[in-house]
């Protein structure tokens, strides 16, 4: 918005634009304004004195025709619409986009740390429990039943009781067990990975009982003491847990790698489908102009005139790209100090 000196309530310009169209920024917009009267003062010339209007009018357009005062400065009744006062130009430079910022996780892995692992398979939780102690070590206690799988050599007593094996069993499994002693099993099948960790026994004779003593070398050896127990015959000692953690967790990484390049291979098939496509469909071209030529001379060697400048048109719009700028302008030039003054003799 400027002023039109000298008068007091005459403007030029415009107080707001929508640029926004259909959902979408426009690219170019040219406005041609008029004359506005703020309504404030009284007076129909440039030179009219200060002289408040009370109360004070609304705000109009000055035309060619209104107000319709022969003495008004830009009364022309004679004219269509007045000359160019102003024109503005708004041209689309550059179209931001806002976007919303997520966090993500650093790794998109999962992370598995050592520690976590040992403390899992090493102590368990109430509902497993590791295969060196899913069954209860069988403590000395009162019985007057033989075992179902050992059957005992002598009267039985309350204290102590001495068994004998008549036959080795072909397996022993925690089916043909008192109910005493597998009440300790949580599940049929523990952990895979320790399952599978441990190494074979080389002999079906071993018993799955901790704390006890079993006889692998001939069939009439006799065991005495207080409980009955087996011992296997690859013992896995307690210094080799973290062997076995240590197996769990490289076939864990082990995966994750086979994970993470399936995944990369998948992105890189994706991303060559997603190139060989854009190939196809070609992208929106935009227009392209020359730079501005010259201003040309002045419409008037004497008073106001106008002079232009113009470009050209390099490369047109095609599908759905930014059309055209503005290809001429135009201004005032001149004044009338340059004019004789014969210029000025109007009678």
């Amino acid at each position: 918005m400027a002023k039109i000196v000298p008068s007091p309530d005459w403007f030029v310009g415009v107080d707001s634009f929508e640029l926004c169209e259909d959902g979408n920024w426009v690219n170019n917009v040219k406005i041609q304004v008029d004359p506005l009267d703020a309504g404030t003062d009284n007076g129909l010339t440039f030179t009219s004195p200060n002289w408040p209007t009370s109360p004070a009018e609304r705000i109009f357009r000055i035309t060619s025709s209104y107000p319709d005062h022969p003495a008004h400065s830009f009364y022309y009744p004679t004219l269509s619409h007045l000359p160019r006062i102003a024109t503005f130009t708004i041209t689309k430079v550059k179209e931001y986009m806002l976007r919303e910022h997520l966090e993500t996780p650093h790794s998109p892995y999962d992370l598995v740390k050592l520690e976590d692992i040992a403390y899992k398979h090493t102590y368990g939780d109430q509902n497993r429990v590791p295969l060196a102690t899913s069954v209860h070590s069988l403590s000395p206690q009162a019985t007057t039943t033989p075992l179902p799988a050992l059957a005992t050599q002598g009267p039985s007593t309350t204290t102590s009781a001495s068994y004998h094996r008549r036959r080795r069993p072909s397996s022993i499994t925690t089916s043909s067990l008192p109910p005493a002693w597998v009440e300790g099993v949580t599940e049929p099948g523990i952990h895979n990975s320790l399952e599978n960790a441990i190494p074979t026994p080389r002999t079906n004779r071993e018993s799955i009982m901790s704390n006890s003593v079993a006889s692998t070398e001939g069939e009439g050896n006799k065991i005495e003491g207080k409980g009955v127990a087996a011992i296997s015959e690859n013992p896995i000692p307690s210094s080799n847990a973290m062997a076995v953690i240590d197996d769990i967790v490289k076939n864990y990484q082990k995966e994750q790698r086979k994970k993470r390049r399936k995944q990369r291979r998948k992105q890189r098939r994706e991303e060559r489908r997603r190139r060989k496509g854009l190939k196809k469909i070609r992208p929106p071209r935009d227009c392209r102009v020359s730079e501005w030529s010259e201003w040309s001379p002045c419409s008037k060697t004497c008073d106001i005139g106008e002079q232009t400048r113009t470009r050209t048109i390099l490369r047109h719009a095609r599908r759905g790209g930014k059309v055209c700028p503005v290809l001429d302008e135009t201004t005032w030039c001149g004044s009338a100090r340059a004019c004789r003054k014969t210029y000025f003799n109007w009678t």
